[in-house]
């Protein structure tokens, strides 16, 4: 019980007969070397609860039925082409990836650790660095770069939305012509 991460007898052995079904594949009955392996598996996520555990008992079943379709498609590139098996592999593969992600989300409790990475261009080497401060001490934050300001700036100003429906005209270094086709608004 203590490898599902529960005091629940009765969700420990709904656990393991979920993964004897799964790790038997097509024969009457799991090996005790799979079932020491999947219950391993689990062991060794140290599930901290039952919710961690049945997701443990997925990735290890789904583990397992990738693994069985690999092989089943190692063996007959007809079955793995023809008959989807290498292509269920794939989608089996992906799921527990997605599993692991899960996982790990859960246990960091939905937060989110970002760091930024400077590269200094003068000299190649990179600085994680805490806080970013992008603009000057002084800044109150309540302009955007693309806004007007009293301080003269280091170059033109974006164009903005103009109320007469106009796009944003395009470069070319022939006179005004008329808009092509597919330009046109219909």
């Amino acid at each position: 019980m203590a490898s599902f991460g529960t005091t629940s007898q009765a969700f420990a052995f709904d656990q393991i007969n979920h993964i004897a079904s799964v790790v038997k594949g097509h024969r009457s009955r799991a090996t005790e070397m799979e079932m020491n392996s999947a219950l391993a598996f689990v062991d060794g996520g140290e599930p901290q609860n039952e919710i961690e555990a049945a997701l443990l008992v997925q990735m290890t079943t789904t583990h397992s039925a990738a693994m069985q379709c690999l092989l089943t498609a190692a063996g007959n590139l007809t079955l793995a082409t023809d008959g989807g098996v290498g292509n269920l592999a794939v989608k089996l593969l992906r799921t527990y990836t997605a599993q692991v992600e899960a996982l790990t989300k859960l246990r960091r409790g939905g937060e989110q650790v970002v760091r930024h990475v400077h590269v200094d261009n003068r000299g190649g080497q990179a600085v994680i660095a805490e806080t970013v401060t992008t603009r000057g001490p002084k800044s109150n934050g309540a302009k955007q770069p693309h806004e007007p300001s009293g301080t003269p700036s280091l170059g033109a100003e974006m164009l903005g939305y103009d109320a007469t429906g106009n796009g944003v005209p395009f470069a070319s270094d022939a006179r005004e012509t008329s808009m092509s086709t597919a330009r046109r608004k219909e």
